[in-house]
């Protein structure tokens, strides 16, 4: 049996824009492996929801490397008198899969559009999207999208970088020798 202390422990952070979520660069020391010079005690990786009440309660998807998921944050309890009922906001994430962390480029872009993680920064591996349900992932041309139905009925479109950058084709057997 193990705990959480044999996680990796990775630490999830809002931006200053409150719009993008962070995670620093990470690698999980396995139980009995090489992948750390010492240390190589944890079997897997953790962390935990940020926001007061925040919750996974959508299917997240595996795709190209990365867990997407979609969280909800229920709205604070109702004041009397209150005509309109708050509703419940929530963010978009894609963490890679092998250590729960961020990735060499932003999975998704930051906010002029750019994919690199400047030097001591963290990758973006979220956005505040209030979305609803299970993410879903198309290809239109050779860029990446999470498609979600918003809490208000819209569908929203974000651009991903799930592989970090690597760009993936098929050889041929004659290619490789």
């Amino acid at each position: 049996t193990f705990t959480r202390s044999n996680l990796l422990v990775n630490t999830l952070a809002t931006s200053s824009s409150t719009t993008s979520r962070e995670l620093a660069i990470s690698t999980v020391c396995w139980l009995n492996s090489g992948a750390c010079t010492t240390g190589n005690t944890q079997y897997g990786w953790r962390f935990d929801l940020p926001e007061t009440r925040e919750q996974v309660i959508y299917n997240p998807i595996f795709t190209d490397g990365v867990l997407a998921l979609n969280s909800s944050i229920p709205p604070a309890a109702e004041q009397p008198g209150q005509c309109t009922p708050s509703l419940p906001s929530g963010w978009t994430m894609a963490f890679k899969m092998d250590s729960g962390g961020g990735a060499t480029q932003n999975i998704f872009p930051n906010a002029s559009g750019g994919l690199i993680v400047g030097a001591g920064h963290r990758s973006i591996v979220g956005t505040k999207q209030n979305a609803v349900g299970t993410p879903y992932v198309v290809t239109v041309g050779s860029n990446r999208y999470i498609i979600n139905q918003t809490i208000g009925g819209t569908p929203k479109a974000s651009r991903i970088n799930p592989k970090g950058g690597v760009t993936v084709k098929r050889i041929s057997l004659e290619q490789l020798r």
